[in-house]
């Protein structure tokens, strides 16, 4: 199927509003888009989950957006990124999840590889706090009638954990979830499901994976924070080492305190317990965890000064933040701009002045503009002479002597001649004057009609003009966006 193949069912598409402004994330089965969505004045940014192009042929992989949306959509919680929206346009089914503003729990471990440095205890207690509560949301959660979802992750690992540059950390990824009357297949027996150095023993036995499947993973992620390195890795590719697999379901879990020595012996145990192969020795729920790392948390503050989370981002990763910023500035700007291009009309063309060519026997040329005046004066002599016909015809009849009567009818067409000698005007090529309206007489003194000023009362008509009329100018609508 290709990507302008018609929806598949689950999906109700097109959906408009969204626009692309830059690739914030790319993995084996897809990417994260970060767009601004658009609808009506509403603007925000968000994160779009799409598949791979070579992907959207795998109707397993596409019942996943729907089960990933199902799940995660029903996940409102402050350490969990959450899936506002689901659909599918011309380029394939996509996810629509809340922008974290911040970097991945993997460029925090990278970063301090890199200078040989270790986090501080406290910050590692308090993100390991936040991403059990995470977990708990997830794992306690009930359908709308009440009954348990059975949610489990499956793939907890710092790839999967963002902490915003606001100091809040937020669990992601739920597309490898299982919950219960989920319909993907990629809930299959014999398959693994999730990053291979963080699967829990019972996972690579290929048995039911549980909440208590999802606390090993914290507690390997736990110790990676930690200690600063890999757990379990695949250091080289020598025929002698230990894969990965077996040194899970093999070795015993690890002490921290070989690493390190600042850890307190509450935390250490709970890492052994985290890190037991067999999930009955595990702690009972990621609640129990989180209440545990936030005791430790207050035993540490005894010793040593309060460590924010928000304020360790903005040392470390001030630089980065605001680089961050200026460069999705610039991509909404851009966006902005095609938006205004795209919405703007064109300006309309300049209205030349049209030309009529009169009969050969008239010989006269005039433009449309003029002609129109000359119409209009024509029509304005008529209605006055009209109305001087009538006023004398009224005034004839309160006339006492014949003398009288005879030179009124003397007058008449001597002034209805005057009148009509202005007509041939419209001619020529300079303006004539506006006649007056034929109801400015109603308010005029009788006989002031034909004598007054009617171009100080009535102004050229809107664009007219000896030389034609003017281009009209059109606005251009703006957005400031915010």
């Amino acid at each position: 199927m290709t990507p302008s193949a018609a929806p598949s069912s689950g999906f109700r598409g097109p959906r408009s509003g969204l626009v692309k402004l830059l690739d914030i994330a790319k993995g084996g089965m897809g990417t994260v888009e970060l767009s601004l969505r658009r609808e009506g004045g509403f603007r925000r940014l968000c994160a779009v989950k799409r598949l791979h192009p070579h992907l959207l042929q795998d109707e397993d992989l596409r019942a996943m957006f729907v089960d990933e949306a199902r799940i995660a959509g029903l996940l409102r919680h402050a350490n969990v990124v959450s899936v506002l929206d689901v659909g599918e346009d011309e380029s394939g089914p996509f996810l629509v999840m809340d922008y974290v503003d911040g970097v991945t729990l993997s460029a925090i471990l990278h970063r301090h590889a890199s200078h040989e440095q270790l986090l501080p205890v406290q910050l590692c207690a308090r993100i390991g706090a936040d991403i059990a509560r995470g977990l708990q949301v997830a794992h306690e959660l009930t359908a709308h009638d009440g009954q348990v979802l059975d949610i489990v992750h499956r793939d907890v690992s710092p790839q999967n954990v963002l902490v915003g540059f606001d100091g809040q950390v937020r669990l992601a990824d739920f597309g490898i979830a299982r919950a219960l009357g989920r319909s993907s297949k990629l809930t299959a027996d014999g398959v693994i499901k999730g990053k291979l150095g963080y699967q829990a023993p019972e996972q690579l036995r290929f048995e039911e994976a549980s909440a208590r499947s999802d606390l090993f993973a914290l507690g390997v992620v736990l110790y990676e924070l930690l200690s600063g390195k890999r757990l379990y890795k695949s250091l080289s590719r020598s025929p002698t080492e230990v894969p990965v697999p077996l040194r899970i379901l093999q070795e015993p879990p690890p002490d921290i305190g070989d690493e390190r020595a600042d850890v307190p012996p509450e935390l250490t145990e709970l890492l052994f317990e985290l890190l037991a192969k067999r999930r009955e020795d595990r702690p009972e729920s990621a609640r129990v965890v989180a209440a545990r790392l936030d005791d430790c948390v207050v035993g540490l503050l005894r010793d040593e000064e309060p460590m924010l989370l928000a304020g360790y981002m903005d040392r470390v990763f001030g630089d980065q933040r605001r680089a961050q910023a200026e460069t999705v500035a610039q991509a909404v700007a851009r966006a902005e701009a095609r938006e205004l291009v795209e919405t703007t009309p064109a300006p309309a063309p300049p209205r030349e002045a049209q030309t009529v060519v009169e009969p050969a026997s008239t010989g006269v040329v005039a433009s449309f503009p003029a002609r129109r005046r000359a119409l209009r004066i024509a029509a304005g002599a008529v209605v006055v002479a009209v109305g001087a016909a009538v006023a004398l015809t009224a005034g004839a009849a309160r006339l006492r002597s014949r003398a009288e009567l005879e030179e009124a009818i003397v007058k008449a067409p001597a002034a209805s001649a005057s009148l009509n000698a202005s007509a041939p005007v419209a001619a020529s090529s300079a303006p004539p004057a506006e006649p007056a309206a034929p109801f400015a007489s109603a308010t005029a003194p009788r006989g002031a009609a034909a004598s007054s000023a009617p171009e100080a009362r009535h102004p050229a008509p809107r664009g007219s003009s000896a030389s034609g009329p003017h281009p009209s100018a059109r606005g251009i609508p703006t957005w400031n966006w915010k």
